[in-house]
Protein backbone atom coordinates (compact mmCIF):
# COMPACT_ATOMS: atom_id res chain seq x y z
CA UNK A 1 0.00 0.00 0.00
CA UNK A 2 1.34 3.39 -0.71
CA UNK A 3 1.60 6.50 1.14
CA UNK A 4 -1.46 7.98 -0.45
CA UNK A 5 -3.83 5.18 0.12
CA UNK A 6 -2.29 4.79 4.16
CA UNK A 7 -3.50 8.45 4.15
CA UNK A 8 -6.33 7.69 2.88
CA UNK A 9 -7.31 4.87 4.77
CA UNK A 10 -6.74 6.02 8.00
CA UNK A 11 -7.03 9.97 8.44
CA UNK A 12 -10.73 9.69 9.49
CA UNK A 13 -9.63 7.32 12.01
CA UNK A 14 -6.44 8.91 13.17
CA UNK A 15 -7.77 12.45 13.33
CA UNK A 16 -11.03 10.95 15.19
CA UNK A 17 -8.75 9.66 18.32
CA UNK A 18 -6.76 12.96 18.16
CA UNK A 19 -9.66 15.07 18.61
CA UNK A 20 -11.26 12.81 21.52
CA UNK A 21 -8.01 12.61 23.16
CA UNK A 22 -7.56 16.13 23.14
CA UNK A 23 -10.54 17.94 22.86
CA UNK A 24 -9.78 20.53 19.99
CA UNK A 25 -10.42 20.63 16.52
CA UNK A 26 -7.05 22.41 15.50
CA UNK A 27 -4.70 20.47 17.54
CA UNK A 28 -6.53 17.33 16.25
CA UNK A 29 -5.83 18.49 12.59
CA UNK A 30 -2.22 19.35 13.85
CA UNK A 31 -2.03 16.01 15.90
CA UNK A 32 -3.16 14.04 12.58
CA UNK A 33 -0.84 16.18 10.09
CA UNK A 34 2.66 15.09 12.27
CA UNK A 35 1.48 11.37 12.76
CA UNK A 36 1.52 11.28 9.15
CA UNK A 37 4.33 13.45 8.14
CA UNK A 38 6.41 11.20 10.86
CA UNK A 39 5.10 7.95 9.42
CA UNK A 40 6.55 9.10 5.87
CA UNK A 41 9.83 10.05 7.47
CA UNK A 42 9.95 6.54 9.51
CA UNK A 43 7.93 4.59 6.90
CA UNK A 44 11.04 1.95 7.70
CA UNK A 45 10.50 1.64 11.06
CA UNK A 46 7.46 0.02 10.74
CA UNK A 47 8.51 -3.53 11.55
CA UNK A 48 4.79 -5.33 10.57
CA UNK A 49 4.36 -6.93 14.32
CA UNK A 50 1.03 -4.86 14.71
CA UNK A 51 -1.26 -3.77 12.27
CA UNK A 52 -0.89 -0.67 10.41
CA UNK A 53 -3.96 0.50 12.43
CA UNK A 54 -2.75 -0.25 15.75
CA UNK A 55 0.57 1.25 14.76
CA UNK A 56 -0.82 4.68 13.34
CA UNK A 57 -2.74 4.88 16.38
CA UNK A 58 -0.41 4.13 19.15
CA UNK A 59 1.90 7.00 17.23
CA UNK A 60 -1.34 9.16 17.89
CA UNK A 61 -2.46 8.21 21.17
CA UNK A 62 2.16 9.14 21.97
CA UNK A 63 1.84 12.97 20.30
CA UNK A 64 -1.82 13.46 22.12
CA UNK A 65 -0.02 12.57 25.52
CA UNK A 66 2.92 14.78 24.37
CA UNK A 67 0.34 17.78 23.68
CA UNK A 68 -1.55 17.29 26.81
CA UNK A 69 1.23 18.07 28.57
CA UNK A 70 2.64 20.75 26.82
CA UNK A 71 2.23 24.65 26.70
CA UNK A 72 0.33 25.27 24.37
CA UNK A 73 -2.82 22.93 25.05
CA UNK A 74 -2.61 24.62 28.76
CA UNK A 75 -2.67 27.98 27.65
CA UNK A 76 -5.49 26.97 25.34
CA UNK A 77 -7.27 25.46 28.07
CA UNK A 78 -7.42 28.56 29.94
CA UNK A 79 -8.39 31.15 27.43
CA UNK A 80 -11.55 28.30 26.63
CA UNK A 81 -12.41 29.07 30.21
CA UNK A 82 -11.92 32.39 30.12
CA UNK A 83 -14.06 32.98 26.90
CA UNK A 84 -16.93 30.09 28.04
CA UNK A 85 -17.37 32.66 31.19
CA UNK A 86 -18.43 35.62 29.26
CA UNK A 87 -20.73 33.87 27.89
CA UNK A 88 -24.56 33.02 29.13
CA UNK A 89 -26.08 29.51 29.64
CA UNK A 90 -28.11 29.30 26.39
CA UNK A 91 -24.77 30.63 24.01
CA UNK A 92 -22.64 27.93 25.73
CA UNK A 93 -25.42 24.92 25.18
CA UNK A 94 -25.98 26.02 21.87
CA UNK A 95 -21.79 26.18 21.23
CA UNK A 96 -21.69 22.44 22.69
CA UNK A 97 -24.62 21.20 20.78
CA UNK A 98 -23.16 22.47 17.48
CA UNK A 99 -19.46 20.49 18.22
CA UNK A 100 -21.04 17.82 20.04
CA UNK A 101 -23.18 14.89 20.72
CA UNK A 102 -24.20 14.18 24.56
CA UNK A 103 -22.88 10.85 24.34
CA UNK A 104 -19.15 12.32 23.33
CA UNK A 105 -19.35 14.55 25.81
CA UNK A 106 -20.08 12.04 28.18
CA UNK A 107 -16.86 9.87 26.86
CA UNK A 108 -15.05 13.03 27.43
CA UNK A 109 -15.89 13.86 30.74
CA UNK A 110 -14.55 10.33 31.45
CA UNK A 111 -10.71 10.58 33.34
CA UNK A 112 -7.85 9.90 30.41
CA UNK A 113 -7.13 5.95 31.50
CA UNK A 114 -10.85 5.28 30.49
CA UNK A 115 -11.96 7.23 27.64
CA UNK A 116 -8.38 6.03 26.19
CA UNK A 117 -9.79 2.64 26.46
CA UNK A 118 -13.29 3.75 25.01
CA UNK A 119 -11.52 5.14 22.09
CA UNK A 120 -9.62 2.74 21.72
CA UNK A 121 -12.40 -0.32 21.84
CA UNK A 122 -15.21 1.17 20.16
CA UNK A 123 -13.96 4.57 18.07
CA UNK A 124 -11.20 2.72 17.09
CA UNK A 125 -12.08 -0.64 17.05
CA UNK A 126 -9.05 -2.73 18.47
CA UNK A 127 -9.29 -5.80 20.46
CA UNK A 128 -8.38 -5.84 24.50
CA UNK A 129 -5.27 -7.31 23.12
CA UNK A 130 -4.00 -4.95 21.03
CA UNK A 131 -5.22 -1.70 23.35
CA UNK A 132 -3.32 -3.79 26.42
CA UNK A 133 -0.14 -3.78 23.68
CA UNK A 134 -0.11 -0.14 22.93
CA UNK A 135 -0.97 0.71 26.52
CA UNK A 136 1.90 -1.46 27.79
CA UNK A 137 -0.58 -2.89 30.95
CA UNK A 138 -2.23 -6.43 30.95
CA UNK A 139 -5.59 -7.44 29.09
CA UNK A 140 -7.28 -7.70 33.02
CA UNK A 141 -6.16 -3.61 33.41
CA UNK A 142 -8.17 -3.05 29.70
CA UNK A 143 -11.20 -5.23 30.99
CA UNK A 144 -11.23 -3.92 34.64
CA UNK A 145 -10.79 0.25 32.68
CA UNK A 146 -13.46 -0.11 30.47
CA UNK A 147 -16.01 -2.42 32.80
CA UNK A 148 -15.28 1.24 34.79
CA UNK A 149 -15.66 3.45 31.94
CA UNK A 150 -18.72 2.12 30.95
CA UNK A 151 -20.54 1.58 34.24
CA UNK A 152 -19.33 5.66 34.67
CA UNK A 153 -21.14 6.30 30.89
CA UNK A 154 -24.10 4.47 32.29
CA UNK A 155 -24.71 6.41 35.33
CA UNK A 156 -24.10 9.76 33.42
CA UNK A 157 -26.45 8.73 30.47
CA UNK A 158 -29.00 7.08 32.92
CA UNK A 159 -32.14 8.87 31.59
CA UNK A 160 -31.06 7.49 27.97
CA UNK A 161 -33.64 4.96 26.32
CA UNK A 162 -33.15 2.17 23.87
CA UNK A 163 -31.88 -1.00 22.75
CA UNK A 164 -28.76 -0.12 21.08
CA UNK A 165 -27.53 1.94 24.79
CA UNK A 166 -28.91 -0.80 27.34
CA UNK A 167 -27.04 -3.49 24.69
CA UNK A 168 -23.47 -1.32 24.48
CA UNK A 169 -24.02 -1.27 28.34
CA UNK A 170 -24.49 -4.73 28.70
CA UNK A 171 -21.72 -5.56 26.75
CA UNK A 172 -18.37 -7.27 27.70
CA UNK A 173 -19.69 -7.58 31.39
Amino acid sequence: MDFEEIVHRYSKTIYQTAYMYVKNKEAAEDITQEVFLNFYKNQQQYRGEASLKTYLTRMTYNRCYDYSKSWKNKAHVWIEKMTLKGKTAVETDVTRDEQQTELLDAVLELAMPYRVVIIFYYYNELKIREIAELLACSENTIHTRLKRAKAQLSERLSDWEGEWYEEAAREGD
